[in-house]
């Protein structure tokens, strides 16, 4: 299956982590490639002065949305509120219009004219570009946070048998305990009763206790045993704290499942948007930006159903650059064809945008495909877990039974028969009592030795 991002861009752009330092860090991207491939190119002055431009524009956007997030309480947000980040989005791209016009005005970059694109791009720019990265940033988030769950519950795993084993044993023992408990000073008296028995009244209530014992101790107990549930009793020890986990780049991965074709037309269109549609105007830029988004789709969609071989990461990001540059200059070719603009330099900004934008998509990609991966290997872990869990109640529970048995068996069996063999005996003899307490004591001993 290919890589896709789950979530809904819109709300996790809403959400309270939202608009962090690492959007800002991924904003700086477009905004710098915005100028230097389009701005510098569309209006005078020199490459450097626009990036100084861009990066006061940065600035301007990033202290923004910091200042609006604050008076919004948005570290406060229990609950996703979209519409409120995009309030915040839209203002600050607002700013950031007003300040970039402000100051490529006073360095003579452009004119009055400016006013109403920089006003009405800027807010459409900034929201474009941080609704991508932060769909990007949010998934990434989330698959760290999945993969440290996975690490811990696969520790987990590899320390559970020892921990079960530790509490059946001990289980176990406390069991023993408890029926010694109830046994051992009944047994006692028991055996008072018989070495010290002299008349057939002494024999009748040593006869009376056995009976007694096997009534109010063994049998309960043995039921007990028997029929209680073990869920509550032992359980596979939960996972530690979940601790924060770095990418485990991979090794290969399926370059056709690596680019995601969709997602690269929404990021190329994103980026350009503004600089496109303010440099080929309204309507011929709508009608480039749909141009160059089919020739992408079909590019990118025909490399990756011939593209099905596994490469390294390094390898496929080199050729997703190429493939990147190849598409900018079909794209280029196709609208200068169209007489939308002249070859040069567009061909020059379309190969090294779309080279950067397809590097970044199949970035995203392989980020996806580790997740997926992660995501199967959790739900095994879950499996072996509930497998595990299974096998140690059946053994919780084989090991009541075998008490259970034991109790209504050998000691059981043993007191029924020492009573049965006294009440036919006239007159038992020392060496007949001695008999029943040493066959009492071997039950108890061999109580003592079930596993």
């Amino acid at each position: 299956m290919q890589a896709r991002l789950s979530s809904n861009p819109f709300l996790t752009l809403g959400k309270r982590q939202s608009l962090g330092w690492r959007n800002h860090v991924g904003f700086i991207f477009p905004a710098f490639v915005s100028a230097a491939l389009f701005d510098s190119q569309r209006n005078s002055g020199e490459i450097l002065a626009w990036l100084g431009v861009a990066g006061v524009g940065v600035l301007v956007t990033i202290v923004s949305i910091e200042t609006l997030s604050l008076l919004l309480r948005k570290s406060r947000w229990q609950t996703p509120h979209p519409f409120l980040a995009t309030i915040i989005l839209l203002g600050s791209g607002f700013l950031r219009g007003l300040s970039i016009f402000l100051w490529a005005g006073n360095l003579g970059l452009i004119d009055d004219s400016e006013l109403l694109y920089r006003l009405v791009g800027g807010p459409i720019f900034v929201f474009t570009s941080y609704l991508m990265f932060n769909w990007v940033v949010d998934e990434y988030l989330e698959y760290v946070k999945q993969l440290a769950a996975l690490t811990a519950e696969r520790e987990s795993l590899e320390n559970g048998s020892l921990e079960f084993e530790a509490q059946i044993v001990s289980l176990q023992e406390m069991q023993k305990a408890n029926i010694r408990e109830m046994l051992t000073p009944a047994i006692w008296e028991l055996q008072k009763q018989l070495s010290g028995a002299k008349s057939k009244r002494d024999i009748s209530d040593a006869i009376f206790a056995l009976r007694s014992i096997n009534e109010r101790i063994v049998r309960p107990l043995s039921h007990e045993l028997s029929t209680a549930s073990t869920d509550d009793q032992v359980s596979a020890s939960a996972p530690g704290e979940l601790a924060r986990q770095s990418y485990r780049w991979p090794k290969a991965v399926m370059f056709s499942k690596a680019i995601e074709s969709q997602f690269f037309v929404f990021a190329s269109i994103a980026i350009s948007f503004s600089a496109i549609v303010s440099t080929f105007g309204p309507l011929r830029g709508f009608f480039a930006l749909a141009i160059a988004s089919v020739v992408s789709y079909l590019v990118v969609a025909l490399s990756a159903r011939f593209g099905r071989r596994l490469v390294s990461p390094g390898l496929g990001l080199v050729f997703s650059a190429l493939l990147g540059a190849a598409n900018g200059a079909i794209v280029a070719v196709v609208i200068a064809s169209l007489q939308l603009t002249s070859l040069s330099p567009f061909l020059a900004q379309a190969a090294v945008f779309y080279s950067i934008t397809l590097a970044l998509t199949f970035f995203l990609g392989v980020l996806r495909l580790q997740r997926e991966l992660s995501l199967q290997e959790s739900e095994q872990m879950v499996e072996q877990r509930k497998l595990l869990n299974s096998r140690l109640r059946q053994r919780v529970w084989l090991g009541r039974k075998a008490l259970a048995m034991e109790l209504h068996g050998s000691i059981q069996g043993a007191l029924q028969s020492v009573a049965m063999r006294l009440s036919r005996l006239e007159s038992p003899s020392a060496a007949d009592l001695n008999l029943a307490v040493d066959e009492v004591n071997r039950a108890m001993e061999n109580l003592e030795r079930e596993d």
